[in-house]
């Protein structure tokens, strides 16, 4: 989806959480690799504080547009393999992209 909307300046990053350590890099980096993604940059902050993110998440997804949340959502563990938690994220998207 982003490589569609390059055209659109939209970008994404998967932001990692904990001290980016170089065992840590490595594992994010395979993450990477074994995930096959594209057009997102991959990155680790030891500062989480700083995107308000719930510490029950295993997974947060925020949609941003010109600095400003426009989807925001919180999964937990069971949620991770929940088609629906896929389609709501894809739907967010549509925030963006108006």
């Amino acid at each position: 989806m982003v490589g569609e909307n390059s055209s659109r300046q939209m970008a994404a990053v998967l932001n990692f959480t904990g001290e980016p350590t170089d065992d840590y890099m490595k594992q994010i980096k395979e993450f990477a690799e074994k995930a096959g993604l594209k057009n997102i940059a991959v990155t680790v902050t030891a500062d989480a504080d700083q995107f308000k993110v719930s510490d029950d998440a295993a997974l947060t997804v925020m949609h941003y547009r010109n600095k400003v949340v426009r989807f925001n959502l919180a999964v937990d563990d069971q949620g991770l393999a929940d088609a629906d938690v896929v389609k709501k994220i894809v739907e967010g998207t549509k925030e963006i992209l108006k």
